[in-house]
């Protein structure tokens, strides 16, 4: 088994065969759990950005087939939105990731559709309950047990030439088919809150025992139907943001219940590519934020280049407010000219869309200021 160290664990490395591309020196190893909006429904992943080559990989672990150590076979492949089927967040948080710290990242896959997190509110696809381990009501796996085993398997198993990793965070993504079983009497709120924050604490210590220090997680909060909000909803969003300090994640995008307002849903229950790009958004932002420091750059005392135009889906409401260090002017995806940014500006008189800030020294991004 391998051995993992502080901030970075070694994988044994191989020789490469020749068609296998380099990879870098390092990855930031991140997991996704959940349910379908965290596999990713989108419906459109050529809206997806596309991660520049050497900066983002999926982990693929097929258990089933036996590697040359006799274990389960296991690979990188790049990222690119086209290999993701469905659509997911994971392009657009590769890239803003990359560019908030220089840092490449690998992604490992747990997440399953149509799981609950409460065993009695498993419908067949599964659980995520850290507090029963066995299978769920309707006969599902315990999905919180396979996500583990999955990580496992692949530091137990590491491809030719894969580069040192860092356990970087898990993102969790999940509540929707609770809230459902909370609506129609099947479990109660106090089920969903007791079994949310078990699982999110065994979560961090599981990981914590796997990397040697504390792994962050990151919790999308969740939205609700396109149909409609309902008292299910309501409460595992209220217990999403109340149960931060006691089970130690970080909420992210606590407003998933504004996408079908601003045309955010793929259908009833998903959320399209656009969305998709907005959740991977926010994680990227809050995961840079508790990554290393980039390394300084002495050879270049101008500091890095203006970051090239990106135009990023904007899930913001009329009188949102979006923030950037630069004054400049606001294009709309067709690049016309709809308003100027000082610092921050009220956007009363902008319509949901997608935007872009152009600046005299180039053209940066702007984010959503709550």
């Amino acid at each position: 088994m391998l051995r993992l160290f502080p901030l970075a664990f070694a994988l044994a490395l191989a020789a490469v065969p020749a068609a296998q591309p380099a990879f870098p020196d390092s990855l930031d190893l991140f997991l996704m759990a959940g349910q379908s909006n965290a596999v990713g429904a989108g419906g459109n992943p050529a809206l997806a950005p596309t991660p520049a080559r050497g900066t983002a990989y999926l982990v693929r672990v097929l258990t089933d087939s036996l590697g040359p150590q006799g274990g389960p076979f296991v690979e990188l492949v790049t990222v690119r939105p086209n290999t993701l089927v469905g659509g997911t967040a994971l392009p657009t948080f590769a890239v803003e990731y990359a560019e908030r710290t220089g840092r490449p990242t690998a992604f490992l896959q747990t997440a399953f559709g149509g799981t609950s997190n409460v065993a009695a509110a498993d419908r067949g696809r599964g659980h995520w309950s850290a507090r029963e381990l066995g299978p769920g009501a309707g006969g599902g796996p315990n999905r919180f047990q396979l996500a583990i085993d999955l990580l496992d398997a692949f530091l137990e198993n590491a491809p030719d030439g894969m580069p040192a990793l860092r356990l970087a965070g898990l993102f969790w993504i999940q509540g929707e088919t609770d809230a459902h079983e909370i609506d129609r009497g099947r479990i109660r709120t106090a089920d969903y809150r007791q079994d949310f924050r078990a699982t999110l604490t065994a979560l961090a210590d599981t990981l914590a025992a796997r990397a040697g220090y504390p792994v962050p997680i990151y919790v999308v909060q969740i939205g609700h139907l396109a149909s409609g909000d309902t008292p299910g909803f309501e409460q595992v969003r209220a217990v999403q943001a109340d149960s931060e300090a006691a089970a130690g994640y970080s909420l992210v995008c606590d407003h998933a219940h504004t996408f079908p307002e601003i045309g955010l849903m793929a259908d009833d229950a998903h959320w399209n590519q656009l969305g998709l790009n907005h959740a991977g958004l926010e994680l990227a932002v809050a995961a840079a934020a508790d990554a290393p420091p980039r390394p300084v750059n002495t050879a270049d005392e101008d500091g890095p280049a203006p970051a090239p135009l990106r135009v990023l889906g904007n899930p913001g409401r009329r009188g949102a407010r979006f923030s950037a260090p630069v004054t400049g002017v606001v294009v709309d995806a067709r690049g016309r000219v709809v308003a100027r940014l000082d610092g921050a500006l009220a956007t009363p008189e902008l319509a949901p869309g997608t935007y872009a800030v152009r600046t005299a020294a180039g053209a940066v991004r702007f984010t959503i200021a709550r």
